[in-house]
């Protein structure tokens, strides 16, 4: 039974749009914003969160579609959350080592409340998902707000570099 006034595949191309949008402007910024070639440590690692972030947005608003046609009913969903539960973890994962292996003067260049509040935006995914598997949330609610999280997780990324690069 939905519950929502919106149906949820009008709010994944939603999420599809904008997250597509997000990732052509990621692409020109990243081309107009830097002149000397390379940018430093410390901005590649939000960058590559931005990339990361609005990829799996992105992948997360077609995939139940696409599945639609192979799996039906409530697997539908079962299944969407367990993709996303393995894409977003080795995405988080990867995250995590560019992080973690980054120069320490890099790293000491950047505020902790950036990597707080990020962070806390990417666990709260995984924990929706486990939810989700496990009844204790609707599948489709746990998925679509993993989905809508990551995008507001991409633009979190995109303020972090924008304030630490130019303000």
């Amino acid at each position: 039974m939905e519950t929502s006034p919106v149906n949820i595949f009008s709010h994944l191309a939603i999420i599809a749009q904008v997250s597509a949008t997000l990732m052509g402007f990621i692409a020109v910024f990243i081309i107009l914003s830097n002149k000397e070639g390379r940018f430093s440590q410390s901005d590649r690692h939000f960058i590559l969160a931005m990339v990361l972030a609005a990829s799996y947005a992105f992948i997360l608003a077609l995939l139940p579609g696409t599945m639609s046609y192979y799996v039906t009913g409530t697997d539908l969903w079962w299944n969407a959350l367990i993709v996303a539960l393995v894409v977003g973890l080795g995405s988080a994962i990867y995250q995590a080592h560019e992080q973690f292996t980054m120069k320490k003067e890099e790293a000491q260049k950047i505020h902790w409340a950036w990597h707080v509040i990020a962070w806390g935006l990417a666990a709260f995914m995984p924990a929706l998902i486990i939810s989700g598997l496990f009844g204790l949330v609707d599948e489709k609610t746990a998925y679509i707000t993993t989905a809508t999280i990551s995008v507001i997780l991409a633009l979190w990324s995109f303020i972090a570099v924008v304030f630490r690069k130019f303000f």
